[in-house]
């Protein structure tokens, strides 16, 4: 019903404009929006672009991107470059183009599509023979611009026939580097990150072992129930369960919708997070960063999931979030942890929290942790913490059980100060010292033995 958009600093500290539209194109579900950004940006200077949505039902949406009115015209053959090298790799014929930009070297990994770089062969540049095919539309991204640098991303799908007769799908992102001159446009690196999408047929399980395909460790993740036969695991961003006594897979959780060609479905900007598997098959999970469908489309945050063997799944709370995906798959990362008994233990904004499942209610465990002042386990069922105090340490260091839900403290009495170190598996590892006794060093303090 009506669209705003304003330009900032970076800082946010300086509007520099501040526009409502009054009217746009209307082509059937779509709208149709070209903003008239007026001649107030720096060339070569980025800035925050805001735009906000009035709509109904939901109220007012917000996107944030950044802009850049450029200093030179090399951006665009640079996404051109990019778009046409991604489409040339799929035909080895046009592909005998791009041989002048490639590094081969006899050192460089080929074992694996998953990861190919500059200094692959032109067989793993070109899908080692594998006849991929092109799956709706690429994404072409400008990552960033600096003179005659440029960092460009082009997202895709691609798609073969496997000897089976099944159609398998594939994610791949391609990175580049590029330097501009007058004479060429000089590739500097080139980085194509390939992950396929899991199918679950039969003959994908072996035994105890899961075929995946193509694909990169850090996409992986699994979690097992006690008795051993349930695994539950994460590949590409797609959360399954597998009964080994049954020997069926399903898919618990995806965001994929086979019918959308347009990408929106396909964002990459989410993880999902396995807490526990049941041994009756139950499984609890979080899904953070952008949520490409569902009930909270278009928001990021942190939602907390639960599966059931009929079939269902629960959502359990969404906390809505403004920060980046990067940022919170860092805080979901350092502390996430359900301990079976209806408590689920998550690190937000340089602070502990605990979260009810049964109440709905939160708890602060701990509050305005700080680098150097709190560790967390491996296992991460055990947090230990100190307050904020003297660089020199403090007499107190608070230990919590997630598990148990138990709180410890040491002290000491003599005068001395304590200084958290680490953790051995469970075991805490602290220090101790007296203060009287810093090491001097051309007369300045210099450390606390």
């Amino acid at each position: 019903t009506k669209i705003t958009y304003e330009i900032r600093s970076l800082d946010q500290e300086q509007l520099v404009e501040k526009t409502e539209l009054e009217a746009w194109d209307t082509q059937g579900d779509e709208d149709i929006v070209i903003l008239p950004i007026q001649n107030l940006l720096l060339p070569g200077k980025e800035y925050l672009l805001h735009i906000m949505l009035e709509t109904e039902p939901h109220g007012t949406v917000h996107y944030y991107t950044r802009a850049l009115f450029p200093e030179n015209e090399y951006g665009q053959p640079m996404a051109e470059l990019a778009r046409n090298f991604s489409t040339k790799t799929l035909s080895e014929r046009e592909a005998a183009e791009l041989v002048t930009y490639l590094e081969t070297t006899s050192t460089a990994d080929n074992s694996s599509l998953g990861n190919v770089t500059i200094k692959s062969s032109f067989s793993q540049l070109t899908w080692a023979g594998l006849k991929m095919e092109l799956a709706g539309e690429m994404q072409v991204n400008m990552r960033e611009l600096d003179g005659i640098m440029g960092q460009v991303e082009v997202s895709y799908q691609v798609r073969r026939t496997a000897e089976n007769g099944e159609e398998e799908l594939y994610d791949v992102s391609d990175y580049y580097t590029m330097k501009w001159s007058e004479k060429r446009i000089y590739l500097m690196d080139f980085n194509r990150i390939t992950n396929q999408v899991f199918s679950g047929q039969p003959e994908l399980f072996s035994g105890r072992r899961i075929l995946l395909g193509i694909g990169n460790d850090d996409v992986v993740s699994q979690a097992k129930s006690d008795n051993g036969q349930y695994q539950a695991f994460v590949f590409n961003r797609d959360l399954w369960c597998y009964d080994q006594g049954e020997k069926q897979a399903e898919k618990i959780f995806s965001f994929r919708d086979i019918h959308d060609t347009s990408g929106r479905s396909s964002i990459r900007q989410h993880g999902i997070k396995i807490l526990s598997v049941e041994d009756n098959g139950n499984v609890e999970f979080l899904v953070y960063g952008y949520m490409n469908r569902g009930n909270h489309e278009g928001y990021q945050g942190i939602g907390l999931y639960g599966y059931s063997r009929d079939g269902n799944v629960a959502e359990r709370f969404f906390i809505p979030s403004t920060k980046s995906f990067d940022r919170i798959e860092q805080e979901v990362e350092l502390l996430s942890f359900y301990n079976g008994n209806g408590m689920l233990y998550l690190y937000q904004d340089c602070g502990v929290l605990g979260i009810d499942l049964h109440s709905k209610e939160y708890i602060v465990v701990a509050d305005n942790l700080t680098d150097g002042r709190f560790v967390i386990s491996e296992d991460k069922s055990r947090l230990a913490w100190q307050e904020e105090g003297s660089a020199e340490g403090l007499d107190t260091i608070h230990i919590f059980d997630l598990s148990s839900g138990n709180k410890q403290e040491i002290k000491t009495k003599d005068g001395s100060v304590l200084r958290i170190l680490g953790f051995v598996q469970r075991d805490l590892v602290y220090g101790l010292a007296r203060p009287d006794e810093m090491w001097v060093m051309n007369g300045r303090n210099e450390e606390l033995p």
